[in-house]
């Protein structure tokens, strides 16, 4: 099997963890010269995507996003086509380099490059992990929609500027927890409720002061923060946590049971239920859209569960004694 490795120099602003990726990968490629690897390098974030369709049109086995969570949701993007149906019969690999490893925590991949890299490269084990896909406006106004996808959670009202503020800078002098942490307490003291509009399986609601609506498939949504689902339940569906009403009493409480990843319920101000597509919109001006790490669109947006997994190579577990 031919392995395509996509890695991004800019990931996690070139830390140490990069240039041991790189090293590892080009490492294995010169142990491995006439199998027809190979290793291709981004130079703008739009190019994961890019270099991996070409992958996928050169047949290979094997397509590892080497970086964080851009490069990440580019290479995902790529194996699956406008219909979104697989694109071709390659398994994704990824071998983490950024700075927030929600994705490889869901997924259980490991956070160090050397083991990553051969998790990858012995393609042992591959799972079948569920994808969402949202349609939404690439500019806020904007006539035409994109349909893109994801595979942790989307976030609407202040996860948008969260994961803004803390790529821009804090997670590299505080580290992910810390600067997240500090980026999130300086948001509260200034973000504006948003007002909500969403028909969720075909029934209309309306949600008056949203801080925050958590649209997601994984337990782990960024930067520590958790969401205790319980969508081993509800096949086929997302988990839908609305953060509304809430009142400067509430936010300890929050904080504690979010990065505690403590069963929230549905008491103010959380509600935890679950749905199979939701349409939300805000009429009072631009709302972002954040998926994955990063700011993606804006409202109104459509979100379900895409219709085909991605197949991932993931870290094998041990077997239990009785199976």
């Amino acid at each position: 099997m031919r392995i395509c490795f996509i890695y991004n120099p800019g990931s996690g602003s070139g830390n140490s963890r990069g240039r041991k990726a790189l090293a590892g990968i080009e490492h294995w490629l010169a142990s491995h010269p006439a199998a027809g690897h190979a290793l291709h390098v981004t130079k703008i974030l739009p190019d994961a995507e890019r270099l991996a369709l070409e992958a996928h049109a050169q047949g290979y086995g094997q397509i590892v996003a080497a970086g964080g969570d851009g490069t990440i949701n580019g290479v995902l993007n790529s194996f699956f086509d406008t219909s979104g149906r697989p694109r071709s019969a390659a398994s994704m690999g990824v071998v983490y380099t950024g700075t927030s490893p929600d994705f490889c925590k869901s997924y259980n991949i490991p956070l160090d490059p050397r083991a990553a890299l051969a998790v990858v490269t012995a393609a042992t084990s591959v799972r079948p992990i569920p994808i969402a896909e949202i349609e939404l406006q690439r500019e806020h106004g904007s006539n035409t929609t994109c349909t893109r996808r994801f595979s942790c959670c989307a976030n609407i009202g202040i996860g948008p500027e969260l994961a803004r503020r803390a790529n821009s800078g804090a997670r590299h002098r505080w580290g992910d927890l810390l600067g997240t942490f500090f980026s999130l307490l300086s948001l509260l003291r200034t973000f504006r409720p948003l007002e909500l509009e969403l028909v969720q399986d075909g029934q209309p609601l309306r949600l008056e002061r949203t801080t925050n609506v958590f649209l997601g498939l994984t337990r782990h949504v960024a930067s520590g923060l958790q969401v205790a689902h319980d969508l081993d339940r509800h096949h086929g569906c997302l988990y839908k946590l609305a953060i509304t009403g809430m009142r400067l009493r509430d936010i300890p409480r929050g904080l504690l049971l979010l990065y505690g990843g403590r069963p929230l319920g549905s008491a103010p101000p959380f509600a935890l239920d679950y749905f199979r597509e939701i349409e939300i919109r805000h009429d009072h001006g631009p709302a972002e859209v954040e998926f994955d790490g990063d700011p993606a669109g804006f409202l109104p947006c459509r979100i379900r569960l895409g219709d085909h997994p991605l197949p991932l190579c993931v870290l094998e577990l041990p077997r239990s004694s009785s199976s």
